[in-house]
């Protein structure tokens, strides 16, 4: 099982960064290995979506809910796809006037051992670049 681990200290505000990760329909323009996305089901307090990631001529198709506590944080929980394990938590906490201090950790396992190895590697760079590519996505956003 790989973990991930990611904090940063950035100078935009918990709510900001909340929304970029909330919306997964903009994922694609930002994140090059997400194909495409679509949100099932949205309430107040949860979100179900398909993500289709693509490597070279492989794409592979999951679906998360995702349980929405309102620019804190959100807790990402697997319904279906390639992996035995996928879960994420972000939090978001504002410090002060100065910005505020997001924190990414993902867990996963691909169901497949052919499949992870040959999808492993790529998902997990993916993962790691995941929270410079929010923050890249904030300075296009907001600044």
């Amino acid at each position: 099982m790989v973990k991930i681990a990611r904090s940063a200290y950035i100078h935009y505000s918990a709510k900001q960064m909340f929304d970029l990760v909330d919306d997964i329909e903009a994922y694609p323009e930002f994140l090059p290995w997400c194909q495409n996305t679509a949100v099932l089901e949205r309430t107040e307090s949860s979100v179900t979506a398909s993500i289709c990631i693509q490597k070279s001529q492989f794409n592979k198709s999951f679906v998360t809910t995702n349980t929405i506590k309102r620019y804190e944080n959100i807790t990402m929980t697997l319904v279906e796809g390639p992996f035995k394990k996928l879960d994420g938590n972000w939090y978001f906490k504002d410090l002060d006037d100065e910005g505020s201090k997001i924190t990414l950790n993902i867990e996963f396992e691909f169901k497949n051992r052919i499949l992870g190895m040959t999808l492993g590697s790529f998902f997990e760079k993916s993962c790691n670049t995941l929270m410079d590519a929010f923050i890249q996505r904030a300075a296009q956003v907001y600044e």
